[in-house]
């Protein structure tokens, strides 16, 4: 005798249909992250290549650097003039050895410059909306990406320079460190201090995090430390001092030939929004400014991964901090770092208020619909098909409640 197969649907328990569920939520959420990357990426890819121009080889500090690295691909050392002795004058000591190994295999150096720093601009885009994604707004950040994508203005600003590689390792340094990799973090960004020597304010951010919540440990610091400090000693008794000669001779600049940076200058503004300049809203500078830090600090206090901002506002406050203290020119490219993470707070917060908007709208729509759903279910009926009484009572608390799965109850009574 054949038992027949049963037709009965097996059942399956809450807590797994829960998992379930979460599992494949999680999964539209990481192709939403990946799709959103390679768009961005793809995106920046054709502006580049639109805006290029091969007249342009980059600013003038840029062609300080190039010699150094020319000089050092020729076996002449770390030198300006190959008659001259080893002298640090170049700020960006390892940006110069990158394009050092460029020329050495026989790339022309302005080009591979204008190479790398596309390359730079495209991977701070892509952490932008990676970060956007850790802090809950993976939506503003795709936005402002698209933005800066779209518009050549931080490029042209920073043609030749390292600004883009530099700032590239900061993100990357606060967002490694974020996901429970601070011994990255740290490397990270001591070689954003090799790149720049204000990237020491991003190795401060992340040693504040790591002692703040006491995860700091010689096991975890020892390979950032031990980079940072090995430079140090070598351009101390290299060069007499680890301090570039060009970052001390801008710090001497008078006001009148240079200005000061300053928070309230117009080129923050431009950077940050660059639609800014488009709309003449230079003149309100001040007022967007503010804007732009409340939206900050907003963002951080309301943020669902209040670490990872609070280690980009630790580093703004840090660098902003410094510049002011020492007093540096006002030159577009010092801008670039905070003008990224302000613009990004800025357009976090643009979508967290749509976000909230739709919410409101949606709650006030249900709300709406309520009455018209009750008054057509048989709940709220004197008598039902099978003779027993309705509760319109019950019906009826569940939409002074603002119960938004009313309809549903209804439609199954």
């Amino acid at each position: 005798m054949v038992r027949r197969a049963s037709l009965e649907t097996p059942k399956v328990s809450s807590g797994t249909r829960a998992v379930f569920a979460t599992a494949i939520r999680a999964r539209g959420e990481t192709l939403r992250l990946k799709s959103s990357l390679v768009t961005v990426a793809i995106v920046c890819l054709v502006s580049l290549a639109i805006f290029s121009d091969e007249s342009h080889t980059g600013l003038d500090d840029a062609y300080i650097t190039y010699q150094f690295a020319e000089n050092l691909a020729q076996g002449y050392g770390f030198v300006f003039n190959r008659t001259d002795g080893p002298v640090l004058g170049t700020s960006t000591p390892l940006y110069a050895g990158l394009l050092a190994i460029g020329a050495f295999v026989g790339a022309d150096v302005p080009r591979f410059s204008m190479v790398l720093g596309a390359a730079g601009w495209i991977a701070v885009l892509v952490l932008v909306v990676a970060i956007s994604w850790e802090l809950g707004r993976l939506a503003g950040g795709v936005s402002a990406a698209l933005m800066w994508s779209v518009t050549p203005l931080l490029v042209r600003s920073s043609e030749g320079m390292e600004t883009s590689i530099y700032i590239a390792l900061i993100l990357g340094a606060i967002l490694a460190t974020h996901r429970s990799h601070p011994r990255t973090g740290l490397i990270l960004a001591a070689l954003a201090t090799l790149t720049r020597p204000d990237g020491i304010a991003v190795f401060a951010a992340v040693t504040m995090l790591m002692l703040v919540e006491r995860k700091w440990s010689w096991r975890v610091a020892a390979p950032g430390v031990l980079l940072l400090t090995t430079w140090l000693i070598f351009a101390t008794y290299w060069f007499g001092n680890p301090l570039p000669t060009s970052g001390l001779a801008k710090i001497g600049h008078e006001v009148g030939i240079s200005g000061r940076f300053s928070l309230l200058s117009p080129v923050l503004v431009s950077q940050a929004l660059p639609a800014a300049s488009g709309v003449r809203l230079i003149p309100y500078r001040t007022t967007i400014v503010v804007g732009l830090v409340l939206a900050m600090f907003v963002g951080a206090l309301f943020a669902t991964q209040k670490r990872l901002a609070a280690m980009l506002v630790w580093w703004v406050a840090l660098y902003v901090d410094g510049y002011w203290f020492l007093k540096v020119p006002d030159f577009w490219w010092y801008y670039a770092p905070i003008a990224i993470v302000l613009g990004l707070f800025f357009w976090l917060a643009v979508a967290a208020g749509i976000a909230a908007a739709e919410q409101v709208i949606r709650s006030g729509g249900a709300r709406f619909a309520g009455p018209i759903v009750l008054l057509e279910s048989p709940d709220y009926r004197s008598s039902r098909p099978d003779g027993t009484e309705g509760n319109a009572v019950s019906a009826c608390s569940r939409l002074c409640l603002g119960n938004s799965r009313l309809a549903k109850l209804c439609v199954r009574q």
